[in-house]
């Protein structure tokens, strides 16, 4: 538990938004996307909607490095 709490005094955590399920649509509509591919673009659609410019995830080769995201494990 003491790791847990000294990590969530070290990162910002953002949740999902009604903003970010607008973004997350136009992300998947033009394309036929499965669960996996729709749990990562909803990740995108967050960081987009709040400005994030890195993002650190074990699921790095999941996410394309576009609209300035940067994904580091």
């Amino acid at each position: 538990m003491a790791n847990l709490s000294e990590f969530l005094r070290t990162v910002n955590l953002f949740g999902e938004t009604e903003s970010g399920t607008l973004r997350l649509r136009q992300l998947v509509a033009p394309h036929a996307v499965g669960c996996k591919q729709m749990y990562d673009a909803g990740i995108v659609a967050t960081v987009l909607v709040h400005k994030i410019k890195v993002l650190v995830t074990q699921g790095c080769d999941n996410i394309a490095p576009s609209d300035g995201i940067e994904a580091h494990l």
